[in-house]
């Protein structure tokens, strides 16, 4: 009877997904991972001696101020001439984030852009970077999403695998073992679970590949998914400033989050 429902059970998933983003884009906005402790430079000083400088040199992006106003960005790695001014990145729309804007909009930005200077208002007062999406808020939207992918997941199989024999043929016999192990703990717990509800991420991972012949880049980007869920997860220290490519594997996956929801 529950298979006959399936088409109305992955609406209701829809319908709880939306909502629930709907509600993630209301309460995650760039001003709660911004940082608004500005360290800035001005365009009359020498652009090495600004990166030199031991008090900036965790920053890679230092906002130019000119009487007040942001008027560029002084990248490292971007060093162009002897002064701030002729070395500076100038502003234009692409280095601009509203404080306001949802993280849901904005994280994928990330992809392709490092940092965007940030609008409080109409005035620059903030920067937010690549290394500020091992922070809470971001955190919060990747687990969301991807527990979202593993329902969906889990609903894809359920069509195909009505019962538990059904699910271990698709998996294979090591993971079909320890999945059995786990059953038993849990009759012994008197506890009535499927096979399904008791899979991991990984088994369901499995399942869909032999299910629906998933192909190797398909397969490999579950992984990735996989591995930032874990992160997630366990709260690791993880995409850390210092190492530039945990970041961008951060990124990458989260990404793969956002466009595998099925």
């Amino acid at each position: 009877m529950r298979h006959g429902n399936c088409g109305l059970e992955r609406q209701e998933m829809e319908r709880l997904f939306r909502t629930t983003m709907l509600g993630l884009e209301t309460g995650l906005r760039v001003a709660q991972i911004a940082e608004f402790n500005l360290k800035a430079c001005t365009p009359d000083q020498e652009a090495g001696e600004v990166l030199g400088d031991p008090a900036l040199a965790d920053f890679d992006q230092i906002p130019v101020r000119h009487r007040s106003r942001v008027v560029g960005v002084l990248e490292r790695g971007r060093l162009t001439a002897s002064s701030v001014r002729e070395s500076m990145r100038l502003l234009d729309d692409s280095l601009l984030v509203s404080s306001d804007q949802p993280l849901t909009k904005f994280v994928p930005l990330l992809k392709r852009s490092p940092y965007r200077l940030v609008l409080l208002g109409t005035e620059i007062k903030g920067i937010v970077t690549r290394s500020d999406i091992g922070k809470a808020p971001v955190r919060l939207l990747a687990f969301t999403l991807v527990s979202h992918l593993e329902m969906a997941m889990t609903d894809l199989i359920r069509e195909r695998c009505p019962d538990d024999r059904s699910l271990f043929a698709s998996i294979g016999q090591e993971r079909q073992k320890k999945l059995e192990g786990r059953l038993k703990k849990r009759r012994s717990q008197n506890l009535v679970l499927s096979a399904l509800e008791l899979a991991d991420l990984s088994d369901k991972r499995a399942a869909l590949s032999a299910l629906f012949k998933l192909s190797p880049s398909a397969v490999q980007g579950l992984k990735d998914i996989e591995d930032l869920r874990n992160a997630v997860a366990h709260a690791r220290d993880y995409p850390d400033q210092a190492v530039v490519e945990q970041n961008a594997r951060f990124l990458r996956r989260l990404y793969l989050a956002y466009q595998q929801r099925w």
